[in-house]
Formats: structure tokens, sequence, C-alpha cells
């Protein structure tokens, strides 16, 4: 998984790794599906939830970069007499407030 901030081909690894861990989910379906017909007791898969887990808040924080970014991109365009600083100041807070570095604390 990509983690460096100039990464490139994030958002196809990240489908990537969404795929294998579906095919890993519909494997573990099917295996508790059998198992349940003998009465077996199946394992969480703690793991791969997780791993889940974690792909959604990687994707979370890229998808965070990407709109920070184009807003900072956006920005850099506009002519000194345009600067409206109070919607600037706006946007900054409400990026504040879906921080997704809230979401990787346990």
């Amino acid at each position: 998984a990509p983690f460096k901030y100039d990464s490139t081909g994030y958002y196809g690894n990240l489908d990537s790794m969404h795929l294998k861990i579906l095919a890993m989910e519909q494997e573990m379906a099917a295996l508790a599906e059998s198992a349940s017909l003998f009465e077996v007791n199946m394992p969480e898969y703690k793991q791969l939830k997780q791993c889940r887990k974690e792909v959604k808040l990687l994707k979370t924080c890229w998808d965070m970069k990407e709109l920070v970014t184009s807003c900072f991109d956006d920005w850099k365009t506009t002519l000194w007499k345009g600067i409206d600083v109070e919607n600037m100041e706006v946007e900054c807070k409400k990026e504040k407030s879906t921080d997704c570095d809230s979401a990787l604390i346990p």
C-alpha cells in the first residue's frame, strides 16, 4: 500500500487490495457455509476484518490529501485582488473537522 505523500497510482493499489480482500471474504463466506453444514465452528478471521478496515482508512486519508491539494492548487491560481480570506478559513476549518488522523486513533 502506498504511504508516501508523493506516491503515484495509489488508487490503483487500493483497488487491487480491495479486490484481493473481497476474494478472501467471499472464500471465507463459502467456508462458513460449508462449516455450518457440518456444525463446525469457524474462526472470525480478525486479521481479514482489520485489513478491510485499514484499507478503508488509507483510502480516506488519500481522499483527504487529494481534496486538500486540489483546494490549495485552486487557491494558487487566485489573483491577490480576488483572495477571499474568510472563505479560505472556512474551507480549512471544514477540512480540519474531517481529519483522517482522528479515525486512526484507537
